[in-house]
């Protein structure tokens, strides 16, 4: 049994969950819904915004919807993928086979990961058809800005899941991602400083969470045609430190389980 078998078992284990279809009947609707507040259906001579910079803000809100909706899928697919296992025993069973244990690990994790991404892709084409604007390679690149946000939230649940209660995991990750999010906006979006300047904590708060809401406004930046801001270096590095704390942190604590 390789990797690749481990990957294909999880989804098909993955495809028996509710969850999975009743979180992506609900990006889909929003979406879909979506198309209804197309700005070009707005009146808005007195607004400040012309028409292209409303269609920018109404792709990038499209963009962090389906970067939230993806996310909460990861969610609840990776906190089950490694716990379900041990608490059924077997992991015991497929591990007693000569398989190593970060082979195991990351096979399951991957099919999480695999039924994000489709997630993804899928509100993706229905993002690029009904609302967003933009076309070609530039779209491309904003939906690619959301892969690391997967990667990182099925390494940081699967640890989640081997130290915290089946139920908490998710809502805690979903509480990283908020925060994390929420730090980010004031350094994104410079018309807020006027009313909201970051305060020395919001700065630590952002410098320490994973850059989650980071990945989802470069993603947005490039999608509005700019490029991908000065902070687009210390998230790469940001995003490698926190997957490689997860995946280590994942599969030593997975053995530790495994074994007693």
């Amino acid at each position: 049994m390789n990797l690749l078998s481990i990957t294909l078992i999880g989804i098909k284990e993955c495809l028996r969950r509710r969850v999975i279809y009743g979180i992506a009947a609900v990006a889909v609707l929003c979406l879909v819904l979506a198309k209804g507040c197309n700005p070009g259906t707005v009146r808005g001579e007195r607004l400040v915004l012309n028409d292209e910079m409303r269609s920018s803000v109404v792709s990038a809100v499209a963009l962090h919807g389906i970067g939230f909706w993806s996310f909460l899928l990861c969610c609840f697919l990776s906190v089950s993928v490694l716990s379900r296992e041990i608490e059924q025993g077997t992991a015991l069973l497929t591990l007693s086979r000569p398989l190593r244990q970060s082979v195991f690990v990351a096979g399951k994790l991957l099919s999480a990961f695999c039924l994000s991404v489709l997630h993804l892709i899928l509100l993706g084409l229905l993002m690029y058809f009904f609302v967003c604007t933009t076309r070609g390679g530039t779209f491309v690149l904003a939906l690619a800005c959301l892969l690391p946000s997967l990667v990182l939230g099925t390494l940081m649940n699967g640890l989640f899941s081997l130290v915290l209660p089946r139920v908490v995991a998710p809502l805690l990750s979903v509480l990283i991602y908020a925060t994390a999010w929420w730090t980010a906006v004031p350094l994104y979006v410079e018309k807020l400083r006027i009313i909201w300047t970051p305060s020395n904590t919001i700065l630590r708060m952002y410098q320490l969470f994973p850059c989650f809401g980071d990945l989802q406004f470069i993603g947005a930046s490039l999608l509005s045609g700019h490029g991908a801001g000065e902070h687009s270096m210390g998230t790469v590095i940001n995003v490698t430190v926190y997957c490689v704390f997860f995946w280590v942190g994942t599969v030593v604590l997975f053995s530790r389980r495994h074994m007693l």
